[in-house]
């Protein structure tokens, strides 16, 4: 009976061990640990923007709260931890990231690429004589643009020089958009020739060209009657054409065998530089695009 009674108090507590052994070991429930956190994600990952546009960054994964930390100047975050952020771009234009990390562990991490569209003014400094037109190409920002110069008049985005204006007056132009940015350009007043109301005597020549941002280049040669022909290479776009029409009296048309969409413009001398500048718009089925050309 003894040698029972023992080996039955041996295995009650043998299994009674066996189960606190199991609970404290092997039973997921009671750990003292959570599962592992997944892999951090952001949405959006990539994204272009106009100046001051907003979007909010939504980190997944990880634990929150998330550090952001803005890479570039470009812009501003509305929180540097949280769950989210709300990044608003800012109007210079380029490439800002912003650097989301686990708080936890700030190792894990990963980056969001904002493209902003800057408002872009081309010229920014030009001559004009009294009188003189001047037309510039304004892109990026958010359209539509407004017009102010602190001298003479705009007729859409061309201003026309004060008869009155003297030599060496310097007339300031505000350019903005509609989202509150701006750009000034300036206009030097000369007397002694040149300046954006003199046209150039010819369009032959090779120019650098832009497309509403898209880069290439441009050949033209032209007869006595003022008829050109040539070949366009837009190679951020992706296509070269040849091209036919006139260029008189600082007027420009033309057509590219691509597209078989006019080209209209003005033209007219740098004084600065004795080059010819051209600017006008690009129209197809799609709506109307500005480009300008400069003379190699």
């Amino acid at each position: 009976m003894k040698a029972s009674y023992l080996l039955a108090w041996v295995l009650a507590a043998f299994m009674v061990t066996s189960t606190i052994a199991c609970s404290s070991s092997g039973g997921s429930s009671d750990s003292g640990g959570a599962t592992a956190a997944g892999v951090l994600t952001v949405t959006p990952a990539s994204q272009n923007l106009n100046p001051g546009q907003q979007v909010t960054i939504s980190p997944t994964g990880g634990t929150a709260p998330y550090i952001f930390t803005l890479q570039g100047t470009d812009g501003t975050l509305s929180s540097m931890s949280g769950s989210s952020t709300v990044f608003t771009a800012g109007s210079q234009g380029g490439i800002v990231y912003v650097l989301v990390q686990d708080s936890s562990n700030p190792a894990q991490q990963t980056q969001v690429s904002f493209t902003i569209a800057g408002l872009v003014v081309t010229p920014l400094t030009t001559t004009a004589a009294p009188s003189g037109t001047v037309s510039y190409m304004v892109s990026g920002g958010t359209a539509p643009y407004s017009y102010i110069a602190s001298a003479g008049t705009f007729s859409g985005a061309t201003l026309t020089i004060p008869a009155s204006a003297t030599n060496g007056q310097v007339i300031t132009v505000t350019i903005g958009d509609s989202a509150g940015h701006s750009i000034q350009a300036t206009v030097t007043v000369s007397t002694s020739g040149g300046g954006g109301g003199t046209t150039s005597g010819s369009c032959a020549g090779t120019y650098t060209l832009n497309l509403d941002g898209y880069p290439g280049t441009m050949q033209l040669i032209e007869d006595a009657n003022g008829n050109i022909g040539g070949y366009l290479q837009l190679t951020g776009y992706g296509y070269a054409a040849y091209i036919g029409g006139t260029c008189i009296s600082g007027t420009i048309s033309f057509t590219d065998s691509y597209s078989q969409s006019p080209y209209t413009g003005q033209y007219f001398t740098n004084p600065n530089t004795g080059k010819t500048v051209m600017t006008g718009s690009f129209s197809d089925s799609s709506g109307s695009y500005p480009w300008f050309a400069t003379q190699q």
